[in-house]
């Protein structure tokens, strides 16, 4: 009893360290000086609408230049745009056709190309670190299933007193094919 403790323990304190090794703290850095601004208008039924579409609008356009300078990994949130990167709060835009409809515009900081490409290669680390600490724990979680079919195996052929010994090696043997066989698929 005292020797599954141990090990369930151990298991879940290697878990605990791969989780700690493999993580990264996740903080953007504080844009430099821009290179230009932008102004994009976001239309809307209501001022609220309008508002969220600029910053839609915001994002798309800082996501073209991002993809002229081929820059493929960061993709700017909604978020980091309005903490960051606006001018100001914003302001109505003229009234358009619809009597319902309203407009917002925003002024928006381009970050230079250096600031953009800094952010890009931030972002595939990210990944990468993700990618990674997905493969350990897979590894960790195939590793422990192995582990908890070897220990099962053992435990049933000690409570069998060895009867079943050969049906107990064919079914372990299945369940260690089973676990290589998904963890593959997960790959």
């Amino acid at each position: 009893m005292h020797d599954m403790m141990r090990l369930t323990m151990a298991v879940w304190w290697s878990l605990a360290l791969v989780w700690l090794v493999t993580s990264q703290a996740v903080a953007e850095p504080a844009s430099d000086q821009p290179a230009r601004r932008i102004t994009v208008k976001g239309y809307g039924p209501n001022e609220e609408v309008a508002k969220k579409l600029g910053l839609k609008a915001a994002a798309e356009k800082l996501q073209e230049e991002l993809h002229r300078q081929q820059l493929d990994h960061w993709h700017p949130s909604e978020k980091y745009i309005k903490e960051r990167l606006l001018v100001d709060a914003g302001h109505p835009g003229e009234k358009v056709a619809d009597p319902q409809a309203e407009t917002w515009i925003y002024e928006v900081k381009i970050p230079d190309a250096e600031t953009l490409t800094r952010l890009d290669q931030q972002a595939q680390r990210q990944e990468r670190a993700e990618a990674r600490l997905s493969l350990a724990l897979h590894t960790a979680a195939g590793l422990a299933l192995a582990l908890v079919v070897l220990i099962g195996y053992l435990r049933a052929d000690q409570w069998t007193r060895s009867r079943y010994t050969t049906w107990l090696r064919l079914a372990g043997a299945s369940a260690l094919v089973a676990i290589v066989a998904g963890w593959v698929w997960l790959r």
